[in-house]
């Protein structure tokens, strides 16, 4: 409590002698400040796109809602046609870009075949014509079957923009879209500068200005959301929350998102192959404990690969916290703790059970989770050697197969449907493993995720992706230890500030200050 009071002093301080940030603000009008999850390195689509469409800068053809299903957003509707290739959008009328120039199927034809090269996208869809039939009507024709479109179209590299974002090179330079707010400045790292748009074709921002403040330090933010110099906070540190409730000026909002905590296993070990003992180290993990003890409320027990609010979700329960289940099955597999140290042996070769586990510091809560781990697996006789190394030698790591288990944070939903992540991470026939089953394969799961590409029919896709992660659940080749759930302080006279699962859109358009 004094360390936070210690720091609201200093903002209040910085706040009085050298902010400014409310001196160019007109009479009458208002300002949203906002420090986002992470800081905004850049606006450019190419390089993700995020913050476009999470802060109302640009938006998809396709939206995403709150359970992760599609809806409308530049596009009204769309439909494809008996010969299941060609995909006919209709196209909201009466749109204009951030340079008022209007927003057509011309333009935005000519813009996606330019987005999908540029950004590798057309190395996951197969796209044989981008067109427009007429004004509002857009024609895309793939290759061959491809059900998943629609949610490569909600993709954040997808936000439609004017080709005026782009310099005579094709370089980006600054982004011209169709949300409520344009920008104004932005500065890499530190602020982004955002006013509603007059002209926007939907509901108008309640608020004048929003500022996007980039603070790397989640335990800055804090003492910033109690001295008021912002109005919501995201991503506070879980240990401040206590602290904060006792501020009647602030609430707390919490949401989980489709992002897990995860062990990816090296299948391709020996002592991995076994799918016993797989299961005997899901049975010894203790969720709870690690989610009470470690993540303060910002974690939500695992069982299936997409949380349970998620529409895709299989609705799994976690594997419960069991040391004589886990203590059977390791026994049934060949080994005992054979000279009595307190370390299981095989049986038959002798070889002690003696496993290194990899992790990063990026998330700080990884290598406090790791720790635990190693403890909680001690207790059904399996040694564990920590290795902490910084993330980008996790995929050097990896992709010389040099671990046996991985612990990692894995975003699931940078594509609204499981097509992407499932392909990428579970499907046997691609180029390099991913990062979820290593050195593991189903042919049932590869059969069923081709199925599911070209399967029209949603409640078909939908059993069949829950038939996949049922398969994970039961043959382990991944431990899904928890979902994220993002905490974010707000100031209490905010209104209608509310989280998103796939964090796709804030709809700030919405809240009132």
């Amino acid at each position: 409590m004094r360390f936070i009071k210690f720091l609201l002093c200093l903002c209040l301080l910085f706040f009085a002698v050298g902010n400014g940030i409310g001196k160019e603000l007109g009479k009458g009008m208002s300002r949203l400040v906002i420090i986002p999850s992470w800081p905004v390195k850049s606006l450019d689509p190419s390089k993700g796109g995020y913050p476009l469409l999470r802060y109302n800068i640009a938006e998809t053809l396709v939206g995403v809602d709150k359970e992760g299903r599609l809806k409308s957003s530049l596009a009204t509707s769309w439909s494809v046609h008996q010969d299941k290739i060609t995909w006919e959008f209709k196209l909201r009328k009466r749109v204009k870009f951030h340079d008022n120039s209007p927003m057509d199927a011309f333009n935005v034809a000519k813009y996606l075949r330019f987005i999908f090269h540029k950004t590798g996208l057309d190395k996951l869809v197969p796209i044989k014509e981008i067109k427009a039939s007429d004004k509002y009507t857009l024609l895309i024709v793939t290759e061959k079957p491809f059900a998943p479109l629609p949610a490569y179209l909600a993709c954040a590299k997808t936000a439609i923009l004017s080709t005026n974002s782009f310099d005579s090179k094709n370089n980006f330079t600054s982004p011209i879209a169709t949300g409520p707010f344009k920008v104004v400045k932005f500065t890499s790292m530190r602020e982004v500068l955002l006013d509603r748009f007059s002209s926007y074709w939907g509901n108008q921002a309640k608020v004048d200005k929003v500022v996007l403040k980039s603070i790397p330090d989640p335990r800055s933010r804090v003492p910033m959301i109690l001295s008021g110099e912002v109005d919501i906070a995201q991503l506070i540190p879980p240990q401040s929350v206590l602290e904060l409730t006792k501020f009647s000026n602030i609430k707390i909002v919490k949401y989980p998102i489709t992002r897990v905590r995860m062990l990816q296993l090296n299948c391709l070990k020996n002592i991995f192959r076994d799918k016993r003992i797989r299961r005997a180290l899901q049975y010894a993990i203790n969720r709870e404990a690690i989610d009470k003890e470690i993540l303060d409320g910002a974690g939500m027990s695992a069982g299936a690969l997409f949380p349970p609010l998620l529409v895709w979700s299989a609705k799994i329960k976690p594997y419960s916290y069991n040391i004589h289940q886990a203590k059977v099955l390791l026994e049934k597999a060949g080994w005992k703790d054979i000279d009595g140290d307190g370390i299981l042996e095989n049986t038959k070769t002798k070889e002690k059970f003696i496993i290194k586990l990899v992790t990063y510091p990026e998330r700080a809560e990884l290598p406090l989770i790791a720790e635990v781990l190693q403890d909680q697996f001690r207790k059904i006789g399996v040694k564990v050697e920590l290795e902490v190394v910084k993330v980008a030698a996790i995929k050097s790591i990896r992709k010389k197969g040099d671990f046996d288990i991985i612990l990692l944070s894995r975003g699931l939903f940078f594509i609204p449907d499981p097509d992407f992540i499932m392909m990428q991470d579970y499907y046997s026939g691609r180029k390099k493993w991913g990062w979820g089953a290593y050195g593991w394969k189903s042919q049932e799961v590869d059969c069923l995720l081709e199925q599911a590409r070209t399967d029209f029919n949603f409640k078909n896709r939908l059993n069949m992706y829950r038939k996949v992660q049922n398969i994970i659940y039961n043959e382990s080749p991944v431990i899904f230890i928890d979902y994220y759930v993002n905490i974010d302080a707000i100031r209490s006279n905010i209104s209608d500030y509310n989280g998103h699962i796939t964090e796709f859109s804030y709809e700030l358009n919405r809240i009132k200050k």
